[in-house]
């Protein structure tokens, strides 16, 4: 009927769901919070061939879509520069699983695992080669 209902709460009020409170939602005056406390969080777009989006701020008085879950290709689309942070070690992945790092050196380089055998590969050099 066009008839919306809101409720206020007030600043740290928590909205809590689930027989053990599990999930909850509140705001603390300055920031957003959504918290899970048991099994997996699942965000699920129902919606054929539609998107998850992903918005921020982006500094010029609007906001970008800076992370997309594209449901109709099943890419990932990232609208910035990807963060890669040096390690020493980037941990094993599991089984078909790729880890892409920076390492130490200033090589970007990914490590694959299939069954037994882990390869480390350099995608691209900082010494140029």
């Amino acid at each position: 009927d066009g008839t919306y209902t809101y409720t206020t709460w007030v600043d740290s009020g928590v909205v809590a769901l689930g027989a053990g409170n599990d999930l909850k939602l509140w705001h603390n005056g300055t920031n957003s919070y959504i918290k899970n406390e048991t099994g997996d969080l699942n965000i699920v777009q129902g919606a054929d061939d539609k998107d998850i989006v992903l918005k921020c701020d982006n500094q010029a008085g609007g906001t970008t879509a800076y992370v997309t879950l594209d449901g109709s290709t099943g890419w990932t689309n990232f609208n910035l520069p990807i963060l890669l942070k040096a390690v020493s070690d980037p941990g094993n992945p599991g089984e078909g699983e790729a880890v892409i790092w920076l390492s130490e050196e200033g090589d970007i380089k990914t490590k694959i695992t299939f069954g037994e055998s882990t390869a480390t590969v350099v995608i691209a050099s900082a010494g140029g080669g």
